[in-house]
């Protein structure tokens, strides 16, 4: 059904002669798919009518808009030039470069190769950041609860003072008091060199590695950047060399232990630090926990569907993380690495998180 939103006044007669000459030529009914502007007919040939008025010099001109459907093929060629822009990109260049010289300095087969590789790269590169992380969290929190409801404290007793001496009303109390708190705030932050921000470090670098990484592992799959003699035998050597239980290193993992791994390590990682806060999950980092466990799972099909060998660099580095994550929590290795202790601080980490766990599964089977 087509709507008309403007008014046609003929009379009875005209209509009736444009209905019997359009059932007269048995012509059809046109389909439009959007309606521009009105034109009287004989101005534009090229134009299409609507219903009775079809062949009627009182037609009014109704121009198609053809819009092209969204198709497989232009979602394929967007996401090949996605990832094309990507693996000639520098980053995903030096990263394989990163892995052939492992590959060449070592003397080690692919498969090993991509786990030594996966290892390096997080050690030298994530490790020292993510020790920065821990020390910036901790100054912040020191500061936090420590020194600055000091603060507080001293300018409650500024405002108490100001309000008896310039006769201020409550409004005007609480306004100066607020404004006055946030000015030290910033001004303790800046001196104490401990701005939050600062430990959003990590995903800026953690998160562009693992994908340069992944689009490196591809390229050896692909012989990219070019197909060279190196390439070629690169390529030849993954393509025949063996790993553990491993036969293909270009197949999937068929037994899907590395997906299973990567899920397992991912999700442990997220798991272990809400046991090491031992904090009730409430709105934004209920949400946020929610999201990474989804990626987390997400992963596993997306493993279990790519080369093993790219699997095995995912996994690797899943595993790294979580040991990674556990020496952090060291207090000798926190010591070792100047983080400041705080009240949140644990001395016994694993035994807490071990307790937590214990409290919490009881919890849920007396719910029960």
């Amino acid at each position: 059904m087509i709507r008309c939103y403007h008014s046609l006044h003929l009379n009875s007669s005209l209509l009736s002669t444009i209905i019997k000459s359009t059932v007269s030529n048995k012509s059809s009914f046109s389909h439009c798919t959007s309606v521009h502007q009105f034109r009287p007919s004989g101005q534009d040939r090229n134009v299409q009518y609507l219903g009775v008025f079809q062949h009627s010099k009182f037609a009014p001109a109704i121009f198609v808009s053809q819009k092209r459907p969204l198709s497989r093929d232009s979602l394929l060629e967007f996401q090949t030039s996605i990832f094309n822009s990507i693996s000639f990109s520098t980053p995903v260049h030096y990263a394989q470069e990163v892995l052939v010289a492992v590959h060449n300095l070592t003397g080690l087969e692919w498969g090993p190769t991509i786990v030594l590789s996966a290892f390096l790269l997080r050690l030298f590169l994530t490790l020292p950041v993510t020790v920065y992380q821990h020390y910036i969290l901790a100054k912040f929190e020191n500061v936090v609860t420590k020194k600055f409801p000091e603060i507080l404290e001293e300018l409650k007793r500024e405002t108490a003072t100001a309000t008896r001496m310039f006769k201020w009303d409550n409004d005007r109390a609480n306004y100066n008091y607020a404004k006055s708190a946030r000015t030290q705030y910033k001004k303790i932050i800046q001196e104490e060199n401990c701005h939050p921000l600062k430990a959003s470090l990590l995903v800026w670098i953690q998160m562009p590695l693992w994908i340069c990484s992944s689009f490196a592992v591809r390229n050896l799959l692909l012989m990219r950047p070019e197909k060279t003699l190196e390439t070629m035998q690169i390529y030849a050597d993954i393509s025949t060399e063996k790993f553990l239980w491993l036969d293909d290193l270009l197949a999937c993992d068929h037994s899907f232990v590395l997906p299973a791994t990567l899920g397992i390590f991912n999700l442990a990682i997220i798991e272990m630090q809400i046991l090491y806060r031992d904090e009730k999950l409430t709105g934004a980092k209920r949400y946020t926990t929610n999201v990474f466990r989804a990626i987390a799972l997400l992963l596993v099909p997306i493993a279990a569907n790519v080369p093993s060998i790219l699997s095995l660099y995912w996994a690797s580095s899943a595993f790294y993380g979580f040991t990674q994550n556990l020496i952090l929590w060291s207090p000798n290795f926190r010591k070792f690495c100047g983080i400041p202790f705080t009240k949140k601080t644990k001395l016994l980490p694993y035994r807490h998180m071990v307790d937590t766990l214990i409290k919490r599964y009881y919890k849920l089977e007396g719910g029960k």
